[in-house]
């Protein structure tokens, strides 16, 4: 489950602190536990990854496998909620990594995950959309992603 937390025309960004994707910029999330629903995990993982209370909305599916050096590494799931109306304060840091608000023009400047924007599109879409895309890095780059379906764009 993965959050697109907006406040003010901006993002919170999760400066990654551990692997997959060590030191590159994403959202947070959390995986999917037996017990919760999709809206309960992602209001689960924002508070303890952002001390943060928001209200959530289900907006799609990112489906990617990653690929590290031309070698299958990773296969993700991830259903898209948008996060909106923070309350309460904003940690800082947790041990999963540093949090940061950020305007478009920011991420766009920043290491961050490939799918980010196709992300973003997502949440703050009108229509429920379902992407699936390969992602390929090399030397712990990204260096491309391909986009083999786009449901609802």
């Amino acid at each position: 489950v993965i959050t697109v937390i907006t406040h003010n025309r901006k993002f919170l960004m999760l400066h990654r602190h551990k692997e997959p994707f060590y030191n590159h910029w994403g959202f947070h999330g959390g995986k999917l536990r037996a017990a919760n629903y999709i809206l309960d995990q992602a209001a689960k993982s924002i508070l303890n990854q952002t001390g943060l209370q928001c209200d959530v909305e289900l907006k799609g599916l990112f489906s990617s496998k990653s690929f590290i050096e031309n070698i299958f590494a990773y296969n993700h799931q991830l259903f898209i909620v948008k996060a909106s109306k923070p309350k309460e304060k904003l940690l800082s840091e947790t041990k999963v990594g540093k949090n940061k608000w950020m305007t478009l023009d920011e991420i766009k400047n920043t290491n961050i995950l490939p799918n980010i924007p196709h992300l973003i599109e997502i949440a703050i879409g009108k229509k429920f959309r379902w992407i699936e895309a390969d992602r390929f890095q090399e030397n712990n780059m990204f260096k491309e992603m391909k986009i083999l379906r786009d449901v609802n764009p």
